[in-house]
């Protein structure tokens, strides 16, 4: 049996859509999952800081910023790079800011570190206005 030119290619063309559309929602629950973990993991950082525990925040946030380097070079493949960057200042911000014991320097950060994670796993749900 000979399958014809326009059935071997609409053959290609659907499986190749189906390995990219799996690839998508890999990536996607792989950013989504990466970005519940940091947030959990900023959780201790925010507990420290509410009780000024500075040690104590230098701790946490060293092992939020391991998480991050862990993930950080496969979210450099599927994310747009400035994405990656706002993360990497947010984090090296914090860490200063709690060096220097301001506490409200590092509120600011958590918080905009929060927004860049939000954002991050926003940009990169698959949906229509994403696609398109």
């Amino acid at each position: 049996m000979h399958i014809g030119y326009n059935a071997r290619m609409t053959g290609w063309l659907l499986l190749t859509s189906a390995l990219t559309l799996g690839f998508c929602l890999l990536a996607s629950g792989y950013v989504s999952q990466t970005v519940a973990e940091m947030q959990n993991s900023l959780v201790q950082v925010e507990n420290a800081l509410q009780a000024e525990d500075w040690p104590g925040l230098q701790q946490a946030l060293s092992q939020s910023q391991q998480k991050w380097q862990k993930a950080r070079p496969y979210w450099l493949g599927l994310m747009n790079h400035q994405d990656v960057i706002n993360i990497d200042l947010a984090l090296q911000s914090i860490q200063a800011y709690g060096q220097e014991q301001q506490r409200d320097e590092v509120q600011n950060q958590l918080a905009l570190l929060d927004y860049y994670l939000q954002l991050a796993v926003d940009c990169d749900k698959l949906n229509w206005s994403n696609l398109f």
